[in-house]
């Protein structure tokens, strides 16, 4: 929570989280930052039940569609969509097409996988492996091989 700053006070990124935490949608943190290992800059990632309502309000929040088929996440069984904000502090950055200072993914579940997905979730950082993986792609093998497992897909 985003505790002691007036809204004229927050970054882009407070307002975005702020925002995202007061929804009344059940957004759950997810990647570097629920399970370790996440460096200054490291990028937010979050999963929430799927609707067009969230939908909405994502985009209302100026995040982008990106389909099913980003590349970090082809193939994964339980995701419906994924959307993402990039946030860069100031507007000569973005003018200059440097990369943003932040990046927010939000994957989007289908209701009849959210619990599983907590589930996977909750397991792997109970193991405490995943914090120990430092690459992207071991990060996602054991991702891919727990959800396997769970869904005997």
């Amino acid at each position: 929570m985003i505790i002691g700053k007036q809204w004229g006070e927050m970054s882009k990124l407070d307002k975005i989280l702020y925002r995202i935490e007061s929804s009344e949608f059940k957004f759950r943190l997810t990647g570097s930052r629920f399970f370790g290992g996440a460096k200054e800059g490291s990028d937010y990632d979050f999963y929430v039940e799927s609707g067009s309502d969230v939908e909405s309000f994502l985009k209302n929040l100026g995040f982008v569609d990106l389909g099913k088929e980003h590349p970090y996440h082809k193939g994964d069984k339980l995701l419906d969509k994924l959307f993402e904000l990039q946030l860069w502090s100031n507007d000569y950055a973005y003018d200059q097409g440097c990369e943003p200072d932040i990046v927010i993914h939000v994957q989007l579940i289908p209701p009849d996988r959210i619990q599983l997905k907590d589930k996977i979730q909750n397991a792997i950082r109970e193991s405490g492996i995943a914090g120990s993986l430092q690459s992207k792609v071991d990060r996602k093998a054991l991702w891919k091989l727990a959800t396997s497992l769970a869904t005997g897909e």
